[in-house]
């Protein structure tokens, strides 16, 4: 069509790449944009609220590979303990020998003691969240959480592979 969108007739199908006949490897057949509400939970105990005007990340998914980004910012916390997580729109993929663990990249500012450059961004397969834990030395600390309070800016950035 020379002048709108091209639209397939039927459900399951898309734009073949690379090859000369459909197969599922090649074939394009899921693209899509949005926004979505995201939520921290602590490994242990406690809670995180979230600035309700700076709590949503942006995601983009194409085929099934999914990058993800945002900057919320932590409003009030009571009593966090443990590591914390920040959710994903998407569930992560259940592959073989952990092909589908991911990592994040995150800088977190205005905590109550640690660098910046000490926080670790986890995503492991067939779990929809983001672990943070922090470095130390040699080995990740499951106490990220307690280093979250009013006013701290998490900064995040991730990609990952969907199940479908």
């Amino acid at each position: 069509v020379a002048d709108g969108d091209i639209v397939f007739g039927t459900a399951g199908k898309g734009i073949v790449l690379g090859a000369t006949s459909n197969t599922d490897a090649n074939t394009l057949d899921d693209y899509e944009e949005g926004a979505y509400d995201i939520t921290v939970t602590c490994g242990t105990s406690g809670t995180v609220t979230l600035n309700s005007s700076q709590n949503s990340g942006t995601y983009t998914k194409v085929g099934r590979l999914v990058h993800v980004c945002g900057l919320v910012s932590v409003s009030s916390v009571s009593s966090p303990s443990g590591f914390f997580a920040l959710n994903l729109p998407f569930t992560p993929a259940n592959l073989a020998e952990r092909r589908a663990d991911s990592t994040a990249t995150l800088v977190i500012a205005n905590g109550t003691n640690a660098n910046s450059s000490d926080y670790m961004g986890i995503i492991n397969e067939n779990n929809a969240n983001i672990f943070v834990q922090l470095g130390d030395n040699k080995t990740l600390q499951n106490d990220s959480a307690e280093e979250l309070q009013a006013n701290t800016d998490i900064a995040f950035s991730a990609s990952f592979h969907t199940a479908t």
